[in-house]
């Protein structure tokens, strides 16, 4: 699953690129519910799946704590259709906890 906030349209290098880095929404404890409807992946176009000054971190517990896949910092989510194959590969780290992937998505009839 896929969720566009429309985030990725305040990235912006020097002092423009600082909206981007404050107050990002996110799941929070919805997350619980993606992990019992089975979902395998969950991405965002924010810097976390949890919202920003989360304590607690609720999404990542409850997404990673059931060996969902989080793929954060996504762009041009709005250019996919509703549905379609997301595929996230990431480098080859030995012994690490995340990576850079490169992100794309197979659409359908192309």
């Amino acid at each position: 699953m896929l969720v566009r906030y429309g985030w990725d349209l305040r990235w912006a290098s020097g002092p423009e690129g600082r909206r981007f880095l404050r107050d990002w929404p996110g799941l929070g404890g919805e997350a619980e519910c993606l992990v019992e409807k089975g979902v395998a992946l969950v991405g965002c176009d924010t810097l976390a799946v949890d919202a920003v000054g989360s304590q607690e971190n609720p999404a990542h517990h409850a997404l990673l704590g059931s060996e969902v896949y989080v793929v954060e910092n996504l762009k041009n989510l709005n250019r996919l259709p509703p549905f379609c194959l997301f595929v996230a590969l990431p480098l080859k780290i030995r012994g690490g906890s995340g990576s850079l992937v490169r992100a794309g998505a197979l659409l359908p009839g192309r």
